[in-house]
């Protein structure tokens, strides 16, 4: 398994974390080491543009605890709350549960990486929020249909009415 660190670059000063993973020969010799920087701006910029539902969190850890990068937000999350994920991701690479944060139920999903086993992926959002859009869509159809019934009703009755109208204009003829 890789290394990994977080801390200021030395030459820009910006917040990042690094991931280091050694590549041995067959023989068991040192080949390379492979190093990844990530600048928590430029992880922030992408997940806002991944994660961008109301109420969203997202971020990147590890299996230690360590939060590699998070999603900035209004409301961080709880250390129960982070437990719990944790706790998911160990048992299962990935998936996704409702997760209760201080009284706000959470639909969180998360994905282990899957050549690094001790970073993973995390996104959430609050069940309230993710409903909003499907109420909304269910009120539009439900007034579709209300409307729908309603259309046909007045063809109906415009036909039933046309009919007594042709009825009634029939007998004037006859009486005449």
């Amino acid at each position: 398994s890789g290394r990994l660190h977080r801390r200021p670059g030395a030459v820009t000063g910006k917040e990042r974390f690094t991931v280091s993973r050694p590549q041995y020969n067959a023989d068991g010799t040192l080949h390379a080491v492979i190093v990844v920087g990530i600048y928590t701006e430029a992880f922030n910029t992408l997940y806002k543009e991944v994660a961008n539902w109301p109420d969203a969190r997202a971020g990147f850890y590890t299996l230690d605890g360590d939060v590699l990068a998070r999603l900035r937000t209004k409301s961080e999350p709880s250390p129960a709350y982070a437990a719990r994920i944790n706790a998911n991701v160990r048992t299962l690479s990935f998936g996704s549960v409702e997760i209760d944060d201080g009284g706000s139920p959470r639909l969180a999903s998360w994905q282990r990486s899957s050549s690094h086993p001790d970073l993973y992926g995390t996104s959430s959002q609050t069940i309230a929020a993710a409903l909003v859009d499907w109420r909304r869509r269910s009120i539009v159809t439900a007034a579709t249909g209300v409307l729908a019934i309603a259309l046909f009703g007045l063809f109906v009755w415009m036909a039933l009415r046309a009919g007594q109208a042709r009825q009634a204009a029939s007998i004037n003829e006859l009486a005449i």
